[in-house]
C-alpha cells in the first residue's frame, strides 16, 4: 500500500519532470524578450493576455474545474460532454461580443486585437479543459508531458518569431497560441477524450449533473473575476497612470518569480489529488497541517534565494530598458509565495466543494487591490502597483486561513507560518532601496528560514536517508 506522503512525492517527481526542466527553458527566453521587444509592445502584450484572462472565467463558467471534481472516482465521460457544451458555447458567445464591440467602438478595440483576444481565450479555455479532465481522471504522466510539450513548443515558436523572423509582438502571441493549441490537440487524443457532447441534451441524470457542476463553478467564476483584478487591474491603472512602458516593466519584473511559480505549480498540480483523495480521512488534517509547512519551507528557501541573487539575475535576463525591473522582483516573488499558499488551501476548499469561501475570499482581497491601486501608485508609481498588489494577496491568504481554522480541529502552520510570510513581506520592501535597508532585509530573511528550522531539519534529513540508501545500495550491490 502506497503511503500519502509517498504518493505525494511520486506525484509531484511526475509532475516535476514534465514542467520544471521547460520552464528553466523558457525562463531562459527573457532575454530574448527584452532584446527583440520595447517595453511599450511588452507592456501592450501583456495587457493582451490579463484581458483574456479576465474574460475566461466569465464565458465558461469555469466549468474546467467542475469538469475535474465531478470526473474523480467516475467511469462514464458525462462531465467531460457538460464541460465541452459550456466551454465552446461560452468561447463562441465571446467571439461574437468581441467582433460586435471591434465594428462598433474600432478605437476602442481594433480587429486583429479582437482576433487574438478570441483566440487566446479558445485555446485557453480548452487547454484548461482537458488538463482538468485528465486531472480528474489522474492520468498524471499525461498531465506531465501534455504541459512539458506546451512549454517546449512555447519556447521554440517564441525563438522562431522573435530571433528568427523578427515578428516582434504578434509573433510573441501567435507563439504561445499554437503552443497551446498543439498542447490541447495532443492531450485530447491521448486523453480519450472524445465523447458523445450531444448526449448533455437529454435525459434528467445528464440535466441533473449539468446542473451540480454549474452549482459548483459558478461560485468560482466570481472568484476568477476577483483573482484578476488582485492580479493584474492595478497593472491597468499603472498603464494607464504611468504608461504603457512602466507597466511593461513591471510585467517583465513577473519572469523571475516564476521561478518560483514553477515550483507552485509543480506541487499543486499534485496535491490537488492527494486533497480530494484524503479529505475526511481518519489523520487528513494532520497531513495536511506536515504537507503545508514542509511546503512553506520549500517556498521560503526558494524565496530566498531569490531575494540574494536578484540584481545578478536581472543583470543577465533584462536587457536594456528592462533592467530597472529588479526593483519589483522581490515584492512580486513574495507575491508568488503567497499564491501558492492560497493554491493549497483552494485544493482543500475544492475537494470539500467549498468553492463559495473561495469566490469570497478573493473578491475581498480584489476590492482591497483596487482600492489601494490608485493612491499608491499615484504616489509611489510601479513599487505602489506591487504594494497594493502584496496587501491584496495577503487578505485573501489570512482570510482562508481564518475559514480553515473554524472548519478544522488542526490548523495550518499556526503562528510561525503567519510570522515567516510577515517577515518575507517586510524584506520584498526594503530591497528595492539598496544599501543598509537592503541588508537588513537579507537578515531579516535568514530569520524568516531559522523559524522552520524544524522543518528545514527534517527535509535535510529525509535528502540525507535517501543518499545514504542509495550510495549504500550501491556498495552493496
Amino acid at each position: 500500500m502506497v503511503s500519502r506522503g509517498s504518493k505525494l512525492v511520486k506525484n509531484s517527481l511526475i509532475f516535476a519532470i514534465g514542467t520544471f526542466a521547460p520552464k528553466v527553458l523558457s525562463f531562459l527566453l527573457v532575454p530574448l524578450y527584452t532584446s527583440t521587444m520595447s517595453t511599450a509592445d511588452f507592456g501592450a502584450a501583456d495587457l493582451l493576455f490579463s484581458t483574456a484572462a479576465l474574460v475566461y472565467p466569465v464565458c465558461t463558467l469555469q466549468i474546467n474545474v467542475a469538469t475535474m471534481r465531478y470526473s474523480f472516482n467516475r467511469d462514464d465521460k458525462l462531465p467531460l460532454a457538460v464541460g465541452y457544451r459550456y466551454t465552446v458555447s461560452g468561447c463562441f458567445g465571446a467571439g461574437l461580443l468581441l467582433l460586435v464591440i471591434s465594428l462598433a467602438f474600432p478605437e476602442v478595440l481594433s480587429t486583429r486585437n479582437a482576433f487574438y483576444l478570441f483566440t487566446l481565450i479558445s485555446v485557453n479555455a480548452m487547454y484548461a479543459l482537458a488538463v482538468s479532465y485528465l486531472r480528474g481522471t489522474e492520468q498524471v504522466g499525461l498531465i506531465a508531458s501534455v504541459g512539458a510539450l506546451s512549454s517546449v513548443l512555447t519556447v521554440s515558436l517564441s525563438y522562431l518569431f522573435l530571433a528568427v523572423f523578427n515578428a516582434g509582438i504578434d509573433g510573441y502571441i501567435t507563439a504561445q497560441i499554437l503552443a497551446l493549441g498543439l498542447a490541447f490537440a495532443v492531450a485530447f487524443f491521448m486523453g480519450d477524450m472524445k465523447c458523445n457532447v450531444f448526449c448533455v441534451f437529454g435525459g434528467s441524470a445528464v440535466a441533473q449533473l449539468a446542473k451540480d457542476m454549474c452549482s459548483f463553478a459558478i461560485p468560482l467564476i466570481f472568484s476568477g473575476v476577483a483573482w484578476w483584478f488582485n492580479s493584474s487591474s492595478s497593472r491597468y491603472i499603472l498603464a494607464i497612470m504611468c504608461g504603457t512602458s512602466v507597466s511593461g516593466i513591471f510585467a517583465v519584473a513577473y519572469k523571475i518569480p516564476n521561478i518560483l511559480g514553477s515550483l507552485q505549480s509543480v506541487f499543486s498540480q499534485a496535491w490537488l489529488l492527494s486533497a480530494l483523495e484524503e479529505d475526511g480521512k481518519e489523520g487528513s488534517e494532520e497531513y495536511f497541517h506536515r504537507s503545508y509547512m514542509m511546503y512553506l519551507t520549500a517556498l521560503v528557501a526558494t524565496t530566498g534565494l531569490i531575494y540574494i541573487f536578484n540584481i545578478p539575475l536581472a543583470s543577465m535576463l533584462f536587457a536594456n530598458d528592462f533592467f530597472d525591473a529588479w526593483r519589483y522582483v522581490p515584492m512580486l516573488t513574495c507575491c508568488a509565495l503567497i499564491t501558492a499558499l492560497n493554491s493549497f488551501l483552494e485544493s482543500i476548499f475544492n475537494a470539500r466543494r467549498e468553492t463559495g469561501v473561495i469566490a469570497k475570499t478573493a473578491i475581498v482581497g480584489a476590492m482591497i487591490t483596487v482600492l489601494l491601486s490608485m493612491p499608491l501608485i499615484g504616489m509611489l508609481g510601479a513599487y505602489g502597483c506591487g504594494l497594493a498588489t502584496l496587501v491584496g494577496y495577503g487578505a485573501v491568504l489570512e482570510m482562508r486561513m481564518a475559514h480553515y481554522r473554524t472548519t478544522s480541529d488542526i490548523s495550518l502552520g499556526g503562528a510561525r507560518s503567519t510570522i515567516t510570510v510577515l517577515i518575507l513581506s517586510s524584506a520584498s520592501l526594503l530591497l528595492p532601496f539598496g544599501g543598509r535597508p537592503a541588508y537588513f532585509a537579507i537578515l531579516l530573511t535568514f530569520l524568516s528560514v531559522f523559524l522552520l528550522r524544524k522543518e528545514v531539519g527534517s527535509a535535510g534529513r529525509a535528502v540525507c536517508g535517501i543518499v545514504r540508501k542509495k550510495l549504500f545500495g550501491r556498495v552493496l550491490r
